[in-house]
């Protein structure tokens, strides 16, 4: 790396925090605490000129750094992954008041025994398939994918949403964030029925172009 890609590097980033601030399965901490934010267009121009002559120096690095930030997404052989437990302190902290979000005490026990179950449910053999992403992103491309070979337009449309989700996922700052793939995760029950009504006996015709004149009849 020249001497000029490390200054256009450092008009944004905080080059000497970086090595310590980097972690491979999030962009979090580079982004809460190198990210300068008084940067100018200039040397957003000169970082981005970086970036790409970095690229196309060391394209392999650029591929397996994408890749390990969104591979708990597809990966159906994953167990670690962000989850949610408890209340943020940010709810209360930056609500002025307003916002009064707590677990009742009374319920701790039983909140604790249900936490327990959870991790326990996730180790089983079949049930612990549905505590994996990979699981649910899959099923979802499988679904997509056979209502298209199947020139079931219509109904390949109306996965568009959860397409558009894990597209999503891909480029999000946290690699397995349950909450980024929640949408798929409920929907994938949506995406099944799909290919069902499209090929159910005595439903949608084969060729969608006949749906008007049997509805006729």
């Amino acid at each position: 790396m020249t001497v000029q890609e490390r200054e256009a590097i450092d008009g944004v980033l905080e080059y000497d925090k970086l090595a310590e601030a980097y972690n491979p399965i999030t962009s979090d901490p580079v982004k809460f605490n190198t990210y300068r934010s008084e940067q100018t267009w200039k040397e957003r121009k000169a970082y981005f000129k970086a970036w790409f002559q970095q690229f196309l120096k060391h394209p392999g690095v650029y591929v397996e750094a994408s890749i390990n930030g969104c591979y708990g997404f597809f990966y159906p052989g994953s167990k670690e992954w962000y989850d949610y437990l408890d209340f943020s302190s940010v709810i209360n902290e930056r609500g002025n008041g307003f916002f009064c979000i707590y677990h009742p005490e009374p319920f701790k026990p039983l909140r604790e025994c249900l936490t327990r179950g959870e991790a326990m449910a996730k180790e089983l053999p079949v049930i612990g398939l549905f505590f994996r992403h990979g699981v649910y992103v899959f099923v979802t491309l499988w679904c997509a994918m056979i209502l298209a070979a199947a020139g079931k337009y219509r109904y390949a449309a109306a996965l568009t949403p959860f397409l558009g989700n894990i597209l999503v996922c891909i480029v999000s700052p946290y690699n397995a964030n349950t909450r980024y793939l929640l949408p798929v995760i409920y929907g994938t029950g949506l995406s099944v029925m799909a290919v069902y009504s499209a090929f159910e006996k005595g439903g949608v015709p084969a060729r969608e172009g006949e749906v008007f004149k049997t509805r006729e009849k």
